[in-house]
């Protein structure tokens, strides 16, 4: 009958723990004499926490009984290879166990009171103590009564005060470094966010404005069943009322989905607002990777000159990401410049986005905003693009932020300006 085997997280946590323990003997080498001969001062205790706070798995209590033993041996078999006996040695640094013991004993019982993996300051003044316990019961047993000198005590306290500070400094820069690095994810997963968060409200419009030809759809099937159920075509007649079901069960689940995506954009989402400024630098990194992902070659460049905290930042994100994606799109060869300026202009806010990717021709300027119009036409694969974008914005800007949109053509390029009653846009930062 085979014995069970390991599992492997298990197995991996062994090897682990008997890196951190080796770790800590072979430093532990690493040693000067103090206070007393034999009594030896080294910086291996301060792994204790620190391996402590750096693996979320450590077994305190495991690592000490490889510790302690592996210290006291690998000492004895250094000092047996230079001067002493193997007894003499064994017996000079046998004490040396009950400073690991102690310490690690003690830090156990401190980290059943004291979460060290939530650094704080003031933990430094716990190790402190038990470095100085543990040092006292090493020279306890080297020294018996001798350890009340007051010179040996003060000693063994400022020991215990280097070591200690030494090892919440290394956990106090992790620490600092683990929460930069936090921030920084945190703050691209944020980005990630906004992008998909405009999207999906440009998207969500477009979807309630589908709503109304649907059921224009179904009134339309109905009626035509009512039509030809007075003929002599019943077959007919029952095939559209088939579509009005059809369309009727379409328009259900529509409102389902157009539901569902409202309550999470109004619900689990919830965001106050933000300044223009950063909205306008994630905007930019985002412009930079859809040139990646085009593989084309473009020049944002961003101009601010009024600053200013919004609520509306999904939609703005929507609005000037459509139009620098359509710029881009349009682009066939050679690298694009873009411009993106924003500015106050009496109680309006003013959007501007130029481009130089080949411009709009006068005859189609009054259709670019009409659903369904596109001049974006693959030759390779005949596709053609569904041409949501601009009459989206157009919508965003004019229904749901109560201002303007414009387009002008320019020697090689196009200028869209956005007019937005400040009002709308601005508030107040809480």
């Amino acid at each position: 009958m085979e014995g069970k085997k390991q599992h492997p997280a298990a197995s991996h946590r062994d090897r682990l723990m008997l890196l951190c323990a080796l770790t800590m003997v072979a430093v532990a080498q690493l040693n000067i004499n103090l206070i007393i001969n034999g009594f030896k001062i080294s910086l291996g205790v301060i792994f204790f926490p620190v391996f402590y706070f750096l693996i979320e798995d450590f077994r305190t209590v495991f690592v000490t009984m490889i510790v302690a033993p592996g210290v006291l041996f690998l000492r004895a078999l250094l000092a047996w290879a230079t001067k002493f006996s193997l007894g003499e040695s064994i017996l000079n640094n046998a004490p040396e166990m009950i400073f690991y013991l102690l310490y690690g004993v003690l830090f156990w019982m401190l980290t059943k009171k004291l979460d060290f993996r939530k650094y704080h300051l003031s933990h430094f003044l716990y190790l402190m103590g038990i470095d100085f316990l543990s040092n006292l019961g090493e020279l306890l047993v080297r020294l018996g009564g001798g350890i009340l000198d007051a010179q040996i005590l003060q000693r063994i306290a400022v020991v215990a005060v280097g070591r200690s500070l030494l090892a919440a400094l290394i956990i106090g820069a992790f620490s600092l470094y683990s929460d930069l690095t936090l921030r920084r994810d945190e703050r691209e997963r944020y980005k990630k966010l906004l992008f998909l968060v405009s999207q999906m409200k440009g998207e969500l419009i477009w979807m309630n404005k589908n709503t109304a030809a649907i059921e224009k759809t179904m009134a339309i099937s109905y009626q035509l069943y009512n039509e030809l159920s007075q003929s002599s075509e019943p077959q007919l007649a029952q095939k559209a009322l088939t579509v009005a079901k059809d369309v009727h069960e379409v328009k259900k689940e529509y409102k389902l989905i157009i539901k569902g995506l409202s309550e999470a954009l109004n619900t689990e989402i919830q965001e106050k607002g933000m300044w223009i400024s950063y909205l306008l630098e994630i905007l930019q990194e985002g412009t930079e990777h859809l040139c990646e992902s085009l593989q084309k070659q473009a020049h944002l460049e961003v101009v601010c000159t009024d600053d200013f905290y919004t609520n509306q930042h999904y939609y703005l994100m929507s609005i000037l990401r459509n139009l620098l994606t359509n710029a881009l799109e349009a682009l066939e060869e050679g690298e694009a410049h873009l411009l993106l300026c924003v500015e106050k202009a009496g109680d309006e806010i003013v959007f501007s986005v130029e481009d130089d990717c080949g411009g709009i021709e006068e005859e189609y300027l009054e259709l670019i905003f009409h659903p369904g119009f596109s001049t974006k036409f693959s030759e390779t694969t005949g596709e053609v693009n569904r041409g949501l974008g601009l009459p989206l914005v157009h919508d965003m800007v004019t229904q749901k932020l109560g201002g303007t949109i414009t387009v002008q053509p320019k020697p090689g390029g196009t200028r869209f300006e956005i007019r937005i009653p400040a009002e709308k846009l601005e508030v107040i930062q809480e």
